[in-house]
């Protein structure tokens, strides 16, 4: 089986081309398919094609999100220990008919705690410097 040529092998195909020689002699002298020599010498951009837009359906959650809302609403007026978990939450939202999984109902509740809290979910933070500014860090190592 023919190995894929990488872009240096691409740059001497294209080269041979260039002085002159048929795709037949650059397929001899690089050792692929006639075929593959052709593909990459007519080949302008070898980015590969983005994947095509996925229109995400309505969530399966979309119904039941007030639900949750209204109980992590009313888990922030209790103590840390009595606070509904996400398999709690999905206890219930089953009860109400919810026939999702449990890691949707896991990922919203984690993102909207943090929301409530003032956090993104994002997990960064950029960094800014104004001028004349500067970062050190004096660590030690043995």
């Amino acid at each position: 089986m023919e190995r894929m040529p990488g872009m240096p092998q691409i740059d001497d195909m294209r080269r041979l081309w260039s002085e002159g020689c048929c795709i037949s002699e650059i397929a001899r002298r690089t050792g692929h398919d006639r075929k593959t020599v052709r593909k990459f010498l007519d080949e302008v951009d070898f980015s590969p094609e983005p994947p095509a837009g996925v229109v995400p359906g309505p969530s399966k959650l979309g119904p039941y999100k007030p639900t949750i809302d209204s109980i992590l609403e009313a888990d922030r007026h209790v103590w840390r220990k009595q606070r509904h978990t996400a398999r709690k939450i999905l206890a219930e939202l089953r009860r109400a008919g919810y026939d999702g999984g449990y890691t949707l109902v896991q990922k919203y509740v984690h993102d909207r705690r943090l929301e409530m809290r003032g956090r993104a979910p994002e997990g960064f933070l950029d960094l800014e410097w104004s001028p004349g500014t500067a970062q050190a860090d004096f660590g030690e190592c043995v």
